[in-house]
């Protein structure tokens, strides 16, 4: 699916899939995880932290989507890293707090990781390829 998804997407449309990825795991996180942190074991600083970055890349992903710029593979790129470092750091927290991490959170920050890291390598390869 990945594969497929790097052919057929274009690095506009993978700056809308960002865009609605980031806003849903904002929304996910303030709406969801944050008034039932006790569910999810997570601090609710971190929350609060990782619900901040999500809002940012949200925002640069659909300035970006809605600008069109001529040359969008650097922007995409910045995308790609971005959502790595955000991967990077939300495992990080996981580790700092295993000991309180609850079934549920290590559920919900599983799969994120898996589809943002996902989406992260598309981008990075799309980045690439593409003029």
């Amino acid at each position: 699916m990945i594969e497929r998804l790097a052919e057929k997407a274009t690095i506009q449309q993978l700056f809308w899939i960002d865009a609605v990825g980031a806003f849903t795991t904002s929304v996910l996180i303030f709406g969801l995880l944050i008034p039932f942190q006790e569910w999810f074991g997570m601090p609710a600083g971190t929350l609060k932290f990782l619900g901040t970055l999500a809002v940012t890349f949200f925002a640069y992903s659909l300035v970006c989507a809605l600008s069109k710029p001529k040359d969008a593979r650097p922007f995409l790129r910045l995308v790609a890293i971005a959502n790595t470092c955000y991967v990077a750091l939300t495992l990080v927290m996981l580790l700092t707090h295993i000991d309180i991490i609850a079934v549920f959170g290590w559920l919900y920050f599983s799969g994120e990781c898996t589809i943002v890291l996902s989406l992260a390598l598309v981008e990075y390869q799309k980045s690439k390829i593409e003029a």
